[in-house]
């Protein structure tokens, strides 16, 4: 199935939009553990973004339950929508 381009965009832009939002940046130069641990600020910044917790569990409410379906009704990439159920679930960890 082809991701339509406007939920591809989305996810990239609320990405990029984290790194500002959050002051995550770094160089070429930076270490592998400091890019990533900027790469996942800026994730979890456009994860809460896009799919808040609160309009998450309305989905679910709704009966949308396939990962399809969600990335869908939140105009995103599925593998965006996967790393936010991932986020949420981890974060939800005692």
């Amino acid at each position: 199935m082809m991701v339509p381009l406007a939920a591809d965009e989305t996810v990239k832009l609320a990405h990029e939009m984290g790194h500002c939002a959050t002051g995550s940046f770094y160089n070429r130069w930076a270490a592998c553990d400091v890019r990533q641990k900027h790469e996942n600020r800026a994730n979890r910044w456009a994860y809460r973004r896009l799919i808040p917790p609160e309009a998450l569990e309305e989905a679910f409410r709704q009966g949308l339950r396939e990962p399809w379906e969600l990335a869908e009704h939140f105009n995103v990439t599925e593998p965006f929508l996967r790393g936010a159920l991932e986020y949420y679930r981890q974060a939800a960890e005692p």
